[in-house]
């Protein structure tokens, strides 16, 4: 996983890590320099109609718990 995100970071890519389902997997990928991500960690797939509904409530959690 090193070497994709190097060599996409020496291509001037932007990396997102695909496929994140626990803390260690994204405290794997953030210490290799990956910042972005997606998988079951952050959510199950959703439909395109469902987006909106689950940021507002990642949104609204977030900010409750300032």
């Amino acid at each position: 996983m090193r070497a994709i995100i190097q060599l996409g970071k020496s291509l001037g890519m932007q990396v997102i890590a695909e496929g994140v389902e626990t803390v260690e997997q994204e405290a794997y990928v953030v210490a290799e320099g990956c910042h972005e991500g997606q998988g079951y960690l952050y959510s199950k797939p959703l439909p395109g109609r469902e987006l909106l509904t689950y940021l507002k409530q990642v949104r609204q959690s977030n900010t409750a718990s300032l």
